[in-house]
This record gives structure tokens, C-alpha cells and sequence, in this order.
């Protein structure tokens, strides 16, 4: 049997990631995506006081269990259902259950620092970077932490100058290299859209399996 295939959305926080995958996802078909996000497989510190967990480095590599993410992006390429772990931001706890997760006929990752996995870099079929410009990522993530995560101003000012900024720098940014692409402005640009669009059109017709390389 062959392997799915495999998309990677990278790129920075609130840089518009999600936007592109709903529209790569609504282009090939719901029903043919399994979308699996970077941000569920943050560690667990049960060990770790609320406090402590608030002052961890969550733009870091090291901040995610990679080799889980690694092991059930593989399983899901061989067409195998896993149990998916799910991440609280409010606690900064991973949340008890497990989610069963099916494969599909294409597999998704989203993630800010996806792109930094070696292993699952030379595993995708085709590779995003999607780049939108720093005074705009900051607005919306302070408006989505504000609105969802429950973090007042001074803290999502802090986490951006003391983390997330400098591991976007580091790390984020540089990997880009890797990508097929570049989307610039964010996950609605028209122009990059109507290329996926006619890029996904013949994986779709063609059962999502003859992806020119």
C-alpha cells in the first residue's frame, strides 16, 4: 500500500497557518483531510505549579514531545488510527483523554515550528511556510489570547518579547529553507490560494496519490 501524503503549514504564531489549512482543506474535501496541529503535543508538566507552567518557554523545540508527533504522523501515513493528545491553554495543562484520529486520504500538520522536525521534513509531499509581517502576528495574538486563553495584555506582551519573538527568530524564521513555498501576507492571499487550488486540483482527481514532486 502507498503512503498518504503528507501537507506541512508552518510559520510563525497568528501568522495565518490555520487560515491556509481551512482552505487547502475545503479545497481537496473534508472528508479526504486528517489536519493534525503542533500544539496539541506540548509537554506535560503535572509536576509544575500554575506559576511555573506560566513562566515555561512554549516557542522552543524543545517545549513539544516531539517523538510522539513524530511516531503518529507515521503511523498515520501507513494509514493507521492513533489517539491524538489535546493541550488546555488556559491551564498550559495537556488535557486527560485522547482523541481517535483516522487517517485520510491526505494527512495535514499545522504548527508554528513544524518545519524544524527533520524527520517529518523529509517525509511531506509538500511544504508551506506561511510568513506575515511581525506587527501583525503581534495584534492577533494578543487579541486571541486576550479573547480565548485568558491572558490579560501584560502577559501576552511579556511571552512576545521574552519567548516568542526571539524563538521565531531562532528557530521559526530559519526554517522556512525547507518549505516548497512561501505564502506571504498571512493564509488569505488570493493569488497563492487559486495556485493551490490548481496544485491540489490534481491530487484531488487523481485519488490525492500523484503529487508531482
Amino acid at each position: 500500500m502507498s503512503k498518504i501524503p503528507l501537507i506541512i503549514s508552518a510559520g510563525g504564531t497568528a501568522s495565518g497557518k490555520t487560515t491556509l489549512v481551512e482552505a487547502v482543506v475545503k479545497m481537496l474535501g473534508p472528508e479526504k483531510c486528517t489536519v493534525i496541529c503542533q500544539d496539541w503535543y506540548y509537554r506535560d508538566h503535572p509536576e509544575k505549579t500554575a506559576e511555573e507552567l506560566s513562566q515555561l518557554n512554549y516557542d522552543h523545540p524543545g517545549a513539544f514531545e516531539e517523538s510522539l508527533l513524530v511516531d503518529q504522523i507515521k503511523a498515520l501515513i501507513q494509514n493507521k488510527i492513533v489517539f491524538t493528545p489535546r493541550y488546555d491553554f488556559r491551564t498550559h495543562r495537556r488535557k486527560p483523554q485522547r482523541v481517535e484520529t483516522a487517517p485520510a486520504q491526505v494527512i495535514i500538520l499545522e504548527g508554528i515550528l513544524a518545519l524544524t522536525i527533520k524527520e517529518l521534513v523529509d517525509l511531506a509531499t509538500f511544504k508551506i511556510f506561511v510568513e506575515t509581517d511581525d506587527s501583525i502576528r503581534l495584534l492577533r495574538r494578543m487579541e486571541r489570547d486576550m479573547a480565548e486563553r485568558g491572558r490579560t495584555f501584560e502577559q501576552v506582551k511579556q511571552q512576545w518579547v521574552e519567548t516568542v519573538q526571539p524563538m521565531y527568530l531562532q528557530f521559526c524564521f530559519p526554517s522556512r529553507r525547507f518549505a516548497d513555498i512561501t505564502v506571504h501576507h498571512g493564509g488569505k492571499n488570493p493569488i497563492v490560494l487559486q495556485m493551490l487550488q490548481k496544485l491540489f486540483g490534481e491530487m484531488a482527481t487523481n485519488g490525492l496519490r500523484t503529487m508531482v514532486a
